[in-house]
């Protein structure tokens, strides 16, 4: 269908529900006052309850005050112009005066509650709005793709018009990227928990250390300290400190691979078993013993800041998921809005003016409209043996000439880190093809991954940006030297 002689009737419709819409007016925005104009209106009944409360005790307690006077026999036997009468005169008029402020008190309150009715079946009639304004946009945007195919209008209109599909399409991809947050974060608090059993442990084997005089100088004892004794004690607690942190770099595994953003965590180490001092080789003295489990205590520590800092941050990031989620929702209505816009000036100008007509919409675009990457594409298992096939023989000819066992026990040291290498960069090029959505155009999905890409890279930046040091003013002058 061309676009400079779109059919009548579809014109006319399309003129039609835009100018019912017009009407309408920006609906969303209206409901965001209304909003706003409701939760201000029921402060001021708060406000007006309480106030009207009070001057209704108010007026009660000098009302029964004017009574007790104006029944008393001294107000009845004293004269006209005595204390008595006048006191009594005083309290009639102060408990007529509260008595009129308690009546407008009570007047203002329901006129804050009328106001609040109203503006609850503004409210009302708003989503009523809402509704019949999204089946007009909804019809609009249908005449509109009857008449502007995708694929056949003007270059503006087809950009915009892929605009919106990638948004929208990046808006679905949030909620899994909050989604994989949620379960790094889970295999993160399973570390944290690790950590904190591995500090136990290694603080009763510190306690043990003091209870059995490793610890401090056993010159002044007067039974000397069995260290024998002592690494028996503890070499099953050491055992369980080695399995629990050996389950703490699984979990941060785990962490990393459902979230790329999550860093590598510090190497512990802990006592090594070899060295106790019950082996016959190489084995610590006392003071080294102790040294390396207040090491390992320290490192502990440092691996669960490390660990909390990680949660934090993944918390700090899925807010921001979150927050941009909205504004994308916004900016997707904004975007649907240009391409009615951008239709409805190619409906009204000639097709030799079109181009000059749509310039202004053309610089509303987003600078990456046009940038696509190439979507990676699935490797086959052939494929696979046939480069590992290639780098294991660029390995041989690159190796230099050496002894059969010494080619043995280099092969265990150069072989996993390449294999590994080679493994991680076809699955992760696997992994985005696999998370393509079915029925979607491949380049438009990865535009949106692109996006994504790109706003978590910014999110884990700033999360790890410490704003509030900054602008700090690091002077002798301005630090009161």
């Amino acid at each position: 269908m061309s676009l400079a002689d779109p059919p009548d009737a579809l014109a006319s419709d399309t003129a039609t529900l835009r100018n019912a819409l017009e009407r309408m007016g920006d609906v969303p925005a209206q409901q965001e006052a209304t909003k706003v104009a409701i939760w201000k209106i029921n402060g001021t009944i708060q406000s007006r309850t309480a106030a009207y409360a009070r001057h209704k005790a108010e007026a009660e307690t000098k009302q029964k005050e004017s009574n007790r006077l104006r029944k008393s026999v001294v107000t009845k036997l004293a004269p006209k112009h005595s204390k008595w009468s006048s006191k009594a005169t005083q309290a009639h008029e102060a408990a007529t005066s509260s008595h009129q402020q308690m009546e407008a008190s009570f007047q203002s309150l329901n006129d804050a509650k009328t106001e609040l009715q109203r503006l609850e079946t503004r409210r009302t009639d708003l989503v009523r709005l809402a509704i019949e304004s999204a089946a007009l946009q909804r019809r609009i945007d249908e005449i509109g793709d009857e008449m502007f195919p995708y694929g056949s209008e003007h270059t503006v209109l087809r950009a915009w018009v892929r605009e919106v599909r990638i948004r929208q399409l990046f808006l679905k991809l949030i909620p899994t990227e909050v989604k994989r947050e949620q379960r790094a974060r889970s295999a993160l608090n399973f570390a944290e928990k690790n950590t904190v059993t591995i500090m136990k442990i290694l603080r009763e084997i510190l306690e043990l250390s003091i209870q059995f005089g490793i610890a401090n100088d056993n010159r002044d004892r007067l039974i000397p300290a069995s260290l024998t004794k002592f690494s028996k004690r503890i070499t099953p607690m050491l055992l369980r400190a080695k399995v629990l942190l050996g389950d703490f770099y699984t979990w941060i595994a785990k962490a990393r691979m459902r979230q790329k953003f999550v860093v590598r965590a510090p190497v512990m180490e802990l006592v090594d078993l070899s060295r106790m001092p019950d082996k016959k080789r190489n084995r610590l003295d006392q003071d080294g013993l102790v040294k390396s489990i207040e090491s390992s205590y320290a490192q502990c520590r440092a691996l669960q800041t490390f660990t909390q800092t990680e949660i934090n941050l993944g918390k700090t990031r899925e807010r921001a998921l979150y927050k941009h989620f909205d504004e994308l929702g916004a900016s997707i209505s904004a975007a649907q809005r240009e391409v009615r816009a951008a239709r409805a000036v190619a409906l009204d100008v000639d097709a030799t003016q079109l181009d000059k007509a749509l310039a202004p919409f053309a610089d509303k675009l987003p600078k990456d409209n046009t940038e696509v990457k190439p979507v990676a594409q699935p490797i086959s298992a052939d494929e696979v043996q046939r480069a590992r096939m290639r780098l294991d023989k660029e390995m041989e000819a690159e190796a230099p000439e050496e002894d059969e066992d010494d080619a043995k026990s280099e092969m265990g040291k150069v072989a996993p880190s390449t294999v590994a290498s080679t493994s991680t960069r076809l699955s992760l090029a696997t992994t985005v093809t696999a998370v393509s959505m079915p029925g979607v155009d491949p380049d438009l999905f990865t535009q949106a991954l692109h996006r994504l890409h790109t706003l978590l890279a910014d999110l884990d930046a700033s999360s790890r940006t410490d704003q509030d040091d900054e602008d700090l003013p690091w002077t002798m002058l301005a630090l009161g030297f």
